[in-house]
């Protein structure tokens, strides 16, 4: 699932001439945004914790409060609850990902605020950037387009030989 390699068959059903099947993927864009922000988030962590060694000022000491707290936290919720079921070697189910799938998107909005510099004041003072805005609405755009892709297949709606295989 990290790569979403494969999806989830969650029901089938043959009748004469007619096969239906509902078949589940994840939103490609949101697992890989949240690919990404994990290893953004650790490389960050890891960086800033060599820079606390080396005495190093390289954010601001409420954004570091934020990268050690909030964001430490969501990580670890993502990993708590995403590592122990890929270690198992049976089937997992849609319940095994679904937490995991909520933190990580909670760090992805947190990284987004940390790297575009919306945490350097701990009461808000916040500047509009454009370039900011743009990035977040096609990734949400992204997401929608993923959506609406995957639908028929997802749930279930009727779909004839050749819409399957194009």
């Amino acid at each position: 699932w990290p790569l979403l390699t494969r999806g989830i068959s969650f029901w089938s059903s043959k009748k004469e001439g007619d096969q239906s099947q509902i078949y589940l993927v994840g939103n490609y864009v949101g697992w890989y945004l949240i690919d990404i922000a994990v290893l953004v988030f650790l490389g960050l962590f890891v960086f800033d914790q060599l820079a606390i060694l080396r005495q190093f000022e390289w954010i601001t000491p409420y954004a570091r409060q934020k990268l050690h707290g909030t964001l430490f936290w969501l990580f670890l919720g993502w990993a708590f609850h995403y590592l122990p079921f890929y270690l198992m070697g049976r089937q997992l189910f849609l319940h095994h990902y679904l937490p995991a799938q909520i933190s990580g998107s909670l760090l992805v909005g947190g990284l987004v605020h940390l790297i575009t510099g919306q945490c350097d004041e701990p009461r808000g003072r916040y500047t509009e950037n454009q370039a900011i805005k743009v990035v977040v609405y096609t990734a949400i755009a992204a997401e929608v387009l993923m959506f609406v892709y995957w639908s028929p297949f997802v749930y279930g709606l009727h779909l004839s030989a050749a819409a399957v295989r194009a």
